[in-house]
């Protein structure tokens, strides 16, 4: 098992051992998010073959919630369900990998290929950068008549330079354009680290996709469109290589 796997192991078991989680808890919580896996798959073509299902299922659990979450996001309840089945699967993908690294369950890690490793970096970074943004967004309520608020007590605000809006998709795009330079330009600069800046600008990029296609829409569908089918190609990435090392 190479430094960066070794690295989040020690990790891991600095943060088990805060929760007080035992090997036995790991194993649990690592068949539930196996479970998880599968639900989130299985709610996410429901909700691309028969919307209203998943959608009564939500609407069921979460009670008035769902409703709030859906006037947040701005999305009509098939897309709402895709998103909610997709965010499930995701999180329950990344929370057994991590298990599995922490528990060994992962015996060939090390045979994984190194561009397996980095799409689980990208898939991880990017995933996270975009909720982080939509939340941050959504929160401080600065899409629409307000144009700042706080976001988790953090302030968020515009920023214009010379009556120029400079919308966060700008960082994005800058971190983007880093990550190919340092890599073309900068002799033997780790992929690792152009993973990370790789995954979180395009998170944040992607965050603000749907405006820009459509010249100002920042909750148009476009948007989580291209976010859920970035992820859905890392993660069959990532799992075919887990699959054929297995193997």
């Amino acid at each position: 098992m190479d430094r960066s796997f070794k690295a989040l192991k020690s990790l891991l078991k600095r943060v088990f051992a805060f929760l007080g989680l035992e090997k036995d808890d790991l194993k649990l919580l690592r068949s539930l998010s196996t479970l998880g896996v599968v639900v989130g798959f299985s709610a996410t073509v429901s909700a691309l073959l028969f919307p209203r299902f998943p959608a009564a299922f939500y609407s069921f659990v979460l009670g008035d919630l769902a409703e709030e979450v859906m006037s947040a996001l701005v999305v009509e309840e098939q897309l709402f369900s895709i998103i909610a089945g997709f965010f499930l699967l995701s999180t329950s993908a990344i929370l057994h990998f991590l298990f599995d690294i922490y528990l060994g369950s992962l015996e060939k890690v090390s045979s994984y290929s190194e561009k397996s490793k980095l799409r689980m970096i990208v898939l991880s970074t990017f995933f996270l950068s975009f909720v982080v943004a939509r939340v941050a967004v959504i929160l401080s309520g600065i899409v629409g008549p307000e144009t700042a608020g706080p976001a988790f007590f953090i302030p968020v605000n515009e920023i214009w330079v010379s009556g120029y809006h400079i919308h966060h998709f700008f960082f994005g795009f800058a971190a983007l354009i880093s990550a190919g330079w340092l890599l073309l330009f900068r002799e033997g600069f780790s992929k690792k680290y152009a993973a990370v800046l790789y995954g979180t600008g395009l998170g944040i990029f992607m965050d603000e996709f749907g405006m820009l296609l459509t010249e100002g829409d920042y909750f148009a569908t476009s948007s989580y469109f291209a976010a859920i089918t970035f992820l859905s190609l890392l993660l069959v990435g990532v799992y075919w290589d887990h699959i054929t090392a297995e193997a």
